[in-house]
């Protein structure tokens, strides 16, 4: 359990350095990133909620066709809600940081 919420953290920060460095994305968070730039919503709520469609989307698929749930473990509902949300945090952050850094703010501490 310990590793699965871990192996979360790392790749949202890797998701989150990804998409503000501009580089080319995973095409499912590309495909999340286009969304929420068209929709004008955060990214990380964003992907919960997509996480969550097709978590929810793969559990019905698996019990009408396999009649059992193999496909999804405890792994899988960890990641779907986990993941936007540290997302979210870190892209926070580097927003923070980096908008100070670049005087666009200043810094409160």
């Amino acid at each position: 359990m310990l590793l699965a919420i871990l192996a979360c953290i790392i790749m949202a920060l890797g998701i989150t350095l990804t998409i503000h460095s501009n580089l080319t994305v995973m095409p499912y968070e590309g495909f999340i990133g286009a969304q929420a730039f068209r929709l004008r919503k955060d990214f990380g709520k964003l992907k919960v909620k997509v996480d969550l469609i097709f978590t929810i989307s793969s559990i019905v698929i698996s019990l009408i066709l396999l009649h059992n749930m193999n496909s999804v473990g405890l792994g899988t509902i960890i990641a779907s809600f986990l993941t936007g949300i540290v997302v979210s945090f870190f892209d926070m952050i580097l927003t923070t940081r980096l908008n100070v850094y670049l005087g666009l703010e200043h810094s409160t501490v």
